[in-house]
């Protein structure tokens, strides 16, 4: 975000070295959690937590990815100033590490309440009501941010560029609302769990979350 502000160059050489070398470290991430699950990656069919958890990884992975490929002096030029760099912030907060954490509650919170979960059918609905809603949410961002920084780059005007962008900002809109949905959805699901009676054999915990059909 620096390079386009009224900073010493030296500070932004900084700021892109930096960037730079950050992959080393999600790469190194990204391998160690890849290997260690290699052989369990059709468990996430059946288990919803998982789910979660590993498409907020893929979601860090790429995000990480994209940081560093927009900290380019060139790259960072033509996506500046739209909607791609929000977009990219809600890939980071929402995607990566909001969907991580929905899974880990999902995992975590019955098994440290000695509780089942509320619902295992209202988890998997969340699940595809998130994804689907991240999906749509993220596209009309990008594809917004896309258009304008064509838009500026041919040195259109804000008066021609701002008339084609409505249809991607309703894109987002409704993908935002499915966001807002599939977050109820899941407090719901989580409070009623901690509202629930304790199980009294802790050993009955399912692997899947401790959910029973509902």
């Amino acid at each position: 975000h620096i390079l386009q502000a009224p900073i010493p160059e030296w500070l932004k050489t900084i700021a892109v070295s930096t960037s730079a070398l950050m992959m080393f470290s999600v790469l190194t991430f990204g391998a160690n959690i890849g290997m260690t699950i290699r052989w369990a990656w059709h468990n996430i069919f059946s288990n919803v937590p998982l789910r979660f958890i590993l498409f907020g990884f893929i979601n860090y992975i790429f995000v990480s990815i994209q940081g560093t490929f927009q900290a380019f002096r060139d790259m960072n030029l033509y996506l500046h100033f739209s909607q791609w760099p929000v977009m990219h912030s809600h890939l980071a907060l929402y995607a990566a590490f909001g969907i991580a954490i929905m899974g880990c509650m999902f995992w975590l919170v019955p098994r440290i309440t000695g509780k089942k979960l509320y619902s295992k059918k209202l988890m998997d609905v969340t699940w595809w009501i998130t994804f689907m809603g991240f999906i749509t949410f993220m596209a009309g961002m990008m594809l917004a941010g896309l258009v304008a920084n064509a838009s500026w780059y041919a040195h259109l005007t804000i008066a021609q560029t701002l008339p084609v962008l409505p249809s991607y900002f309703i894109l987002r809109a409704i993908g935002g609302g499915i966001v807002v949905v599939s977050a109820f959805l899941f407090a719901i699901n989580i409070i009623m769990t901690f509202l629930s009676k304790p199980l009294v054999h802790h050993e009955n915990l399912e692997t899947y979350g401790g959910a029973e059909q509902k």
